[in-house]
């Protein structure tokens, strides 16, 4: 994906192999996190109240920004 951000804007030069490490170091604000078993949070996530909540502030924010849809992505848990 980094890559792909990169050639959007020009820039054709290989990343290297730790450029995650290096990225971090330079955005301490960016975190990680041990991941849980995604089964179990979809299905404790899995009401309806949580997709209508869901969809409710993705509306808002999207409204509220001005944000065209063009300029949405989708990405898994894998980041594809």
């Amino acid at each position: 994906m980094a890559v792909m951000v990169l050639a959007e804007g020009g820039d054709f030069t290989p990343i290297g192999y730790c450029w995650v490490d290096r990225f971090l170091a330079r955005h301490t604000r960016v975190k990680i996190k041990k991941s849980v078993l995604l089964e179990s949070v979809r299905k404790r996530g899995s009401i309806k109240e949580a997709y209508k909540e869901f969809y409710s502030l993705l509306s808002f924010h999207l409204e509220s920004k001005a944000i065209c849809h063009t300029n949405i992505i989708n990405i898994d848990e894998h980041g594809m």
